[in-house]
């Protein structure tokens, strides 16, 4: 009898711990030939990117106030009432956040001044530590891999302002492209006015059309790796290697890297680079904030669409804010569809829902609007996750056949705004 219980005791238990985080496969097949056809090559005004991604070396003062520079700070405060958790999953202590908020050096805010450049991938983070902070790891959408503290990944090449050092000397506050945060001292080179200006005044520029490709020296060292969404100074185009310039740690340095990891900036948008990006990308693991490496909705936005010109800022809402913007607002399910399917441009729409960001790619051979995107998963009715987790092509109804998906958590229920990219 007590074996009967306890059997009946763990099927629960399985059924519940499925029911809460629950795989949810797409209806779409996951390859680039699922992709609609575009047939007529894009044009894009490259340059406003290439000024966007060098815009920090332009800094001359910092404007902002304090509190607005180290908003990490009190963004991320004990709470004894609601516990912030940390890597061992246990509340954590005031102690550690006493000790992080020292570590920002508040008083040193603008005494480097510097321009920057990072030396390899780094991670971008709103506090001086790398230590991860989750909320309530009990809940579906939280804990592991929503570490709080993740802003943003970085890829090699990447241009910096410094603001000051932490206390400690380990952490550097920068201002990227978008945003401010904190890198790790090690991961970055201070680099003169005349360099940096040398530097973003290069003629000519690769980018790379795949993760984790080797970049190495003449001698075959390993210096870094490619990442799609980076831009580096482009030497020579060889049958089988290119090869470029990045800084390390003795300066400015040659690099080798294999000529089918990148291509010359910027890339035309046609079938055939959207059809090789897709695949490159399609099926990798969800990152938030660039966790690990990885992409969250935006950082997957961002970095497909830089290699052909088109800068997005780092966040799902601002980027839902630039360009022409249309409201979804108001419209059943049908006339949401069928408004994307006349107004939206393939790869130059945006479709927005509350802490998501869509890539809209045209329409599938059954007429149905089509997204490119990376996410989590879709609530459930019992508040926990139908897990896609990563980056996926599907339609807007994906989920809708799942009876533990409540018919407002799909995509295009939630969908409120589409904009389209000039």
């Amino acid at each position: 009898m007590k074996r009967t219980i306890f059997a009946i005791l763990a099927g629960f238990l399985l059924v519940a711990c499925t029911s809460m985080q629950a795989p949810l496969e797409p209806e779409t097949p996951q390859s680039s030939s699922s992709l609609p056809k575009i047939n007529d090559a894009m044009g894009i005004d490259s340059a406003r990117l290439i000024a966007r991604r060098f815009a920090p070396w332009n800094i001359k003062t910092i404007d902002e106030k304090p509190d607005s520079l180290l908003w990490g700070v009190n963004s991320y405060k004990f709470r004894a009432k609601k516990p912030w958790y940390g890597a061992n999953l246990k509340p954590l202590k005031p102690e550690f956040f006493a000790r992080l908020a020292k570590n920002v050096a508040r008083d040193d805010i603008g005494k480097v001044s510097a321009y920057a450049i990072t030396l390899r991938d780094t991670a971008l983070r709103a506090l001086p530590s790398a230590a991860p902070l989750f909320s309530d790891p009990k809940k579906a959408g939280e804990g592991w891999p929503f570490d709080y503290l993740q802003i943003s990944a970085l890829p090699v090449g990447a241009a910096l302002f410094i603001s000051h050092y932490s206390a400690d000397g380990a952490w550097a506050l920068v201002r990227d492209d978008d945003v401010w945060g904190w890198v790790k001292a090690s991961d970055i080179l201070e680099l003169s006015e005349s360099e940096a200006h040398a530097y973003a005044s290069s003629a000519s520029w690769l980018v790379a059309l795949k993760d984790g490709e080797a970049l190495r020296d003449k001698e075959g060292k390993f210096i870094a790796q490619s990442r799609i969404g980076m831009i580096l100074p482009l030497s020579y185009e060889g049958e089988n290697e290119w090869t470029g310039r990045m800084y390390t740690e003795g300066g400015l340095s040659e690099f080798v890297v294999s000529a089918q990891a990148v291509a010359r900036y910027p890339m035309v948008m046609n079938d055939a680079r959207l059809a090789q990006l897709t695949n490159a990308l399609l099926g990798q693991a969800y990152g938030w904030g660039g966790l690990g490496g990885l992409r969250d909705c935006s950082l997957f936005t961002k970095d497909f669409l830089a290699g052909f010109g088109l800068w997005l800022p780092r966040n799902s809402r601002a980027q839902s804010a630039i360009g022409e913007r249309i409201s979804l607002k108001g419209l059943s399910q049908n006339q949401k569809l069928e408004l994307i399917a006349k107004e939206g441009v393939p790869y130059r729409t945006l479709v927005h829902l509350p802490g998501h960001i869509m890539l809209y790619v045209g329409l599938s051979a059954q007429g149905e609007p089509l997204v490119l995107h990376d996410v989590w998963g879709l609530r459930t009715k019992d508040g926990g996750r139908a897990i896609l987790g990563g980056i996926n092509l599907t339609t807007l109804l994906v989920g809708e056949d799942r009876k533990d998906v409540a018919k407002e958590s799909l995509l295009i229920n939630r969908a409120d705004y589409i904009n389209i990219l000039k």
